[in-house]
């Protein structure tokens, strides 16, 4: 997008997919990904406009006006309100809430939509952060969850021989102190992950990189008990 050029942006999302409209046409199709899914609403979550929740991705630029809608809307439908905000119309037909912010005479903004749902702007935002949030699973999560699992396996790997040859222990012993040693150092990382906005900090990391660690130093044990024979 051009500096100083205003722009009509829409964003539809349904179990199909989730299309990103400019000026009325569309401009990036995301097949497959639904942005909420349909017998869930907006009580309890937050919407980020202008930046992620983590403060990572942040847009330059003006606001004018916002508008939330309880469905997703077709291609003629955008084109329609594109249209209309031509014309200087408010194009906020159907919509669960409106916002203007060409006119900031205080730090809330009526519902150009109806009454309920006044918006208060913050002088300062200020971004939540959830200390090793519980374990979650999606549809997207194995990839993370392999990540971080092979990446703490050259660490068991190592600490099973370097225990073994130091210390003489046993494979048992070994082992199971390479897992402790995986969880540790984990939990120290995820624990910083926490004060740090741009990452996040869960459990479920915890717990993968503690099995990667276990499974490097099993790899370790076979590997010895092999090419000691």
């Amino acid at each position: 997008m051009q500096t100083g050029v205003k722009r009509f942006i829409t964003v539809s999302s349904s179990a199909v997919g989730t299309m990103i409209y400019l000026d009325g046409k569309p401009a990036k199709n995301y097949p497959g990904l639904q942005v909420l899914p349909d017998a869930a609403t907006l009580s309890g979550l937050r919407l980020f406009l202008g930046n992620s929740p983590y403060g990572s991705n942040p847009w330059s630029g003006e606001m004018r006006r916002v508008a939330i809608y309880g469905r997703d809307l077709s291609a003629q439908e955008v084109a329609e309100r594109f249209a209309a905000r031509r014309r200087g119309m408010p194009g906020c037909e159907g919509a669960v809430a409106c916002y203007s912010f060409e006119k900031q005479e205080s730090s809330w903004f009526g519902n150009s939509a109806g009454p309920d749902n006044p918006l208060l702007v913050p002088e300062r935002l200020i971004f939540d952060r959830n200390l090793l949030t519980p374990i979650q699973m999606d549809d997207h999560d194995f990839q993370d969850i392999l990540l971080n699992g092979l990446g703490f396996m050259p660490l068991g790997f190592l600490w099973f021989r370097w225990a073994e040859r130091t210390f003489g222990w046993g494979r048992g012993r070994a082992l199971w102190t390479a897992a402790a040693c995986g969880f540790l150092i984990s939990l120290v990382i995820e624990t910083t992950h926490g004060f740090i906005p741009s990452r996040d900090s869960s459990q479920r990391d915890v717990v993968c990189n503690t099995l990667g660690a276990l499974l490097g130093a099993a790899a370790a044990a076979l590997a010895v008990k092999r090419f000691t024979r």
